[in-house]
């Protein structure tokens, strides 16, 4: 095993080594921290098909897997593999009008494959030639973006387009929607999805609208106010349960029953905001939320998992329209580093089986590890000696020996109703008393006592603290045992988060910068190169 190949190890620099009694191997690296079992407990798995085709380290963008066989689209063409019967057939961008493939589906026994700005192809899976889709329109199928296709309940296939919504029947005639002759948004047509009832959602770049099976037509201004029909809608799933969920504008969800009567917002445990998003729901009911900045698996509630690297995973990005499940519930996804393949099984049996613990904790700058006490497996508690102990740091670890960038914690204060969320940190930051706690101390209400603020001492609460602050930094910096402390060290003694709010704050405040002010109170050179130069 060497560095130098990505299924094996971070470096060559091994300088300890150790296999536990659970049969996990540890590796220790020269200034690389410390990886277990290869790097990973391997429960992702990066899709080869030797000796043709190895996806670590290619970018895939769509993926058919249909038993045996796998349809894999590419930025520069596609390929089609057939494991049962040894077949391999690779096209590239020379075959191809746009060798970019964007989405793709299985119709009557025969692939086909939208591309952007090269419209539809036919791949015959038994012959393995790829033809044009012919069925008698405009140029939309020879330079026109197929972003989405779907097959109803009467067998018909639906393409979405950038030149609107085409209708092929299985009987041979064909139908066109534009704005012009229905209800279709304008824009761009970027999916279509068909829910139990046979009613087909239709996300346009600028709203909803909705295919009725019974009238067999499209139909507008129907849903509800405050319903989603006027955004962009990235992807519509439905639940075992019959509830239907929405990614939207921004990547926020929406919910709604099968009626359309009770809808709306849906909060994450972790906020996804600014993630391109894409969503499928596994055979176990839960959801796996598919972002190009990370990949979660939740259960609609509370328990909400994110994975990283020490899953397996070569990369954080993935791809929208860019996912599977085959007949045997398996998961397959596309992703920045490769084709990515899941056992839904063997997440199951192998979620999450790292215990977080905090590692250390300080108030105001001051270590304060020994104040925690333990009251159960996941809860701790920490009594403080008094209110003005506002600058709690937490520190804590799931032990998975992962980049902290790739992991997310959550937490709840003690009478906090929602938990809190840390992502990309170790760190848990509470500071400042809340104003609704100094209400309860003085045994009044958070709307009255803002109010005494702004109306009696023409300033808000925060200032207010934050003058305290500023006021407790220029008494301790006067005093000879500051010499031993950075500016950054006496900033949180005094109550601040960062050195970054501190030195913002000051100037601020005061008109001049920290460093200026400790010279101007004529401390000597040695305790300024001290003070200023440790910073």
């Amino acid at each position: 095993m060497s560095g130098s190949h990505g299924k094996s190890i971070r470096s060559n620099s091994v300088y300890s080594a150790l296999r536990d009694r659970e049969g996990q191997m540890w590796l220790g690296f020269y200034q690389l921290g410390v990886d277990f079992t290869m790097y990973s407990n391997s429960l992702f798995e990066t899709y080869a098909y030797q000796p043709h085709l190895d996806t670590e380290g290619v970018l895939t963008r769509t993926i058919l897997a249909d038993g045996s066989r796998r349809l894999i689209g590419f930025r520069d063409g596609f390929c089609f593999i057939d494991e049962d019967n040894g077949t391999f057939e690779r096209y590239y961008a020379s075959d191809m009008r746009s060798p970019m493939v964007v989405s793709s589906i299985l119709y009557e026994g025969k692939y086909l494959i939208g591309t952007y700005g090269g419209g539809l192809y036919v791949f015959d899976p038994e012959r393995l030639t790829l033809s044009d889709f012919e069925p008698g329109y405009d140029d939309t199928f020879k330079n026109g973006h197929i972003f989405d296709f779907e097959i109803d309940r009467d067998g018909d296939l639906w393409i979405c387009t950038s030149n609107g919504l085409f209708r092929h029947e299985r009987d041979g005639n064909n139908v066109y929607y534009n704005r012009l002759n229905s209800k279709l948004p304008e824009g761009n047509i970027f999916g279509i999805f068909f829910d139990s009832t046979g009613r087909g959602w239709i996300c346009g770049e600028k709203g909803l609208c909705l295919w009725d099976a019974e009238s067999r037509q499209l139909v507008g201004d129907i849903l509800p106010d405050k319903f989603i029909h006027n955004t962009r809608v990235r992807r519509i799933c439905e639940t075992g349960d019959g509830r239907l969920l929405f990614i939207y504008d921004k990547n926020r969800m929406f919910e709604s029953d099968i009626e359309i009567k009770n809808f709306g917002t849906l909060t994450t445990p972790v906020p996804l905001d600014n993630k391109d998003m894409d969503m499928l729901i596994d055979k176990e009911g839960w959801m796996w939320l598919i972002t190009t900045n990370g990949l979660y698996r939740w259960d609609g509630n509370k328990v909400f998992y994110s994975y990283n690297f020490n899953d397996g995973l070569l990369s954080q990005t993935f791809f929208h329209s860019g996912s599977d499940m085959d007949d045997d519930g398996r998961l397959w996804l596309c992703s920045s580093q490769g084709l990515v393949t899941v056992d839904i099984d063997n997440v199951t049996e192998r979620q999450r089986p790292y215990r977080i613990a905090i590692t250390d904790a300080s108030v105001n700058g001051i270590d304060s590890f020994g104040k925690l006490d333990r009251t159960g497996d996941n809860s701790y508690e920490m009594r403080l000696d008094n209110g003005g102990e506002v600058n709690l740091a937490v520190k804590v670890s799931g032990f998975s020996y992962s980049h902290p960038g790739d992991e997310v914690f959550q937490y709840k204060l003690d009478n906090a109703k929602t938990w809190s969320v840390v992502e990309g940190q170790h760190t848990i930051l509470c500071t400042d008393l809340k104003l609704a706690g100094l209400a309860s101390l003085v045994n009044t209400t958070s709307p009255a006592l803002s109010y005494m603020f702004n109306q009696y001492l023409n300033t808000n609460y925060y200032d207010y603290i934050n003058n305290y602050r500023i006021e407790e930094f220029k008494r301790l910096v006067s005093e000879p045992e500051s010499e031993k402390y950075t500016l950054s060290a006496l900033a949180a003694k005094c109550g601040f988060s960062s050195r970054a709010s501190f030195f913002r704050y000051f100037k601020r405040a005061s008109s001049i910068s920290p460093s200026e002010y400790v010279k101007s109170i004529g401390k000597n050179n040695r305790e300024q190169d001290l003070i200023v130069g440790k910073m």
